[in-house]
């Protein structure tokens, strides 16, 4: 068999030689299997006619002595010559007889006892043709019908021995024969398990490797190669799948350029805005009136909101580049999501939320950053939709070998048209948060990158009320 990494050129010329060299032991097998059972089908039924044929020479053979020695002794005791006619009619059939037996090659015994027989009759018959015969000179010739008798018995003792014989050879050769198919058989196992064995390997290895790195590309895994050892049509996939990949690394450099560039130069006439806004809220540049001042209010709104989209870019474009590294290290999650709740505490007081929190005591391998940064945008999406006087509810707990966070608060919840596609960037639901501060989008995306990072999800969790949202993540606990 060719070895592994020898490929034919195309996949399907590779199906056929599979297919033929694991079909050609076991059609080689079935074959021989055939011969042999051919063979010993036709000897057999060679072997029943001749013993059947041998049966029947040999009972004509013993009613035409009957028949002999009956004339015979009928025309010792009448002289009628009707009697010796009947004798030459039993005679001719002895005689066909012995010919018929002669035919079936009979053995040295069986050929020396035939010999007797035509040598006895024939002295019979002589003395039964003399001239003057009379009973009493025909006595010595009838004597001998005792030992025509003795001969036909050892003719038919020596039919059945041979049949026998035959039969005894042919149960050998049975047995030989089934001997050589179990043999083959036990050999034919193991050949047609390698064969099965190295063509799934040859067929499935390239198969997995492109499915290896469909699903790298899906993640976007873009930093290993594809390679695909296999068929040449299966390596010009792999090489196209690599172009792919080369493709998609470009188009993610070039929107990562983009959002820093777009980024930075937003950031200069922000700022200007921003302190032209302060400058005229502070009234440094004279008293304004109520509807001027109006108008610098919305100004500051205006600018702090795309302050905050900007900010959300650059986020969202640090969680874009570090998706695929993972820091892992033992972390405490306790101090981790209580720093969390802190960093939030003064936003919850200002709203009057109360936030409720279970906090399993665990240490696990995890990146402390990318939980850290799930945490504060799952929080900070609850407490800015949460009502006035609201509450919000923090559980972190460990079920068979996962991290399980859940987030709830009682705000507006997210109407079922938006939930598919609410984890997707720059994604804003239609309901605003309370205070009328939109945010940019990006964080609940950002919490997903983070998730699909560890190899876990983000899912929305359906309840009367509110929005909950949990992640699940696989993490072992430190030390285990």
């Amino acid at each position: 068999m060719m070895g592994l990494a020898a490929y034919p050129r195309s996949f399907g010329r590779l199906l056929w030689i599979g297919f033929v060299l694991v079909a050609t032991p076991a059609i080689l097998g079935v074959l021989t299997s055939a011969i042999s059972v051919t063979q010993l089908a036709g000897r057999g039924e060679r072997a029943v006619v001749r013993s059947v044929q041998n049966a029947l020479s040999e009972r004509r053979l013993g009613e035409a002595l009957v028949g002999l020695e009956r004339n015979a002794r009928q025309f010792a005791i009448v002289s009628a010559p009707e009697w010796l006619e009947a004798y030459d009619t039993n005679r001719k059939h002895l005689y066909q007889a012995i010919a018929d037996i002669e035919l079936l090659d009979p053995d040295a015994d069986e050929r020396a006892a035939l010999a007797e027989v035509r040598q006895l009759e024939s002295d019979i018959h002589e003395a039964l043709m003399a001239p003057r015969v009379n009973a009493k000179k025909l006595a010595p010739a009838l004597e001998k019908f005792v030992q025509l008798r003795e001969k036909a018995g050892e003719l038919r003792a020596a039919g059945e021995r041979r049949t026998a014989e035959e039969a005894e050879a042919l149960r050998q050769d049975a047995e030989r024969a089934r001997s050589i198919t179990l043999w083959q058989l036990a050999g034919l196992i193991p050949v047609m398990i390698f064969l099965v064995g190295g063509f799934t390997t040859l067929i499935g290895r390239p198969i997995r490797q492109l499915d290896r790195a469909i699903r790298r590309l899906g993640r976007g895994q873009l930093a290993e190669p594809v390679a695909v050892q296999g068929t040449e049509d299966l390596e010009e996939l792999g090489r196209r799948l690599d172009w792919m990949r080369e493709q998609l690394i470009d188009l993610e450099r070039e929107k990562n350029r983009f959002l820093r560039e777009i980024s930075h130069a937003l950031k200069t006439p922000l700022t200007a805005l921003r302190e032209g806004a302060e400058l005229l809220g502070e009234e440094a540049l004279g008293k304004l009136n109520d509807e001027q001042r109006e108008v610098v209010d919305i100004l500051r709104r205006q600018s702090h909101e795309l302050q905050q989209l900007i900010a959300g870019l650059l986020q969202y474009e640090a969680a874009q580049f570090q998706r695929t590294v993972l820091d892992t290290q033992p972390t405490q999650l306790t101090p981790l999501v209580e720093q969390v709740l802190d960093n939030h505490a003064l936003a919850a007081r200002a709203r009057s939320l109360h936030v409720e929190r279970a906090i399993e005591p665990l240490e696990l391998l995890i990146d402390a950053g990318k939980i850290r940064a799930i945490l504060d945008n799952l929080l900070s999406n609850a407490i800015k939709y949460s009502p006035a006087e609201g509450s919000v509810a923090v559980q972190v707990r460990y079920m068979e070998g996962k991290l399980v966070l859940d987030v709830e608060d009682q705000g507006p919840g997210i109407p079922p048209e938006e939930r598919a596609a609410i984890f997707e960037p720059f994604v804003r639901g239609r309901a605003l948060p309370s205070g009328r501060v939109e945010g940019s989008g990006v964080g609940l995306s950002i919490v997903r990158e983070h998730a699909q990072a560890h190899g876990g999800k983000v899912e929305l969790v359906s309840g009367d009320s509110g929005a909950h949202m949990r992640v699940t993540i696989p993490a072992e606990r430190s030390g285990h």
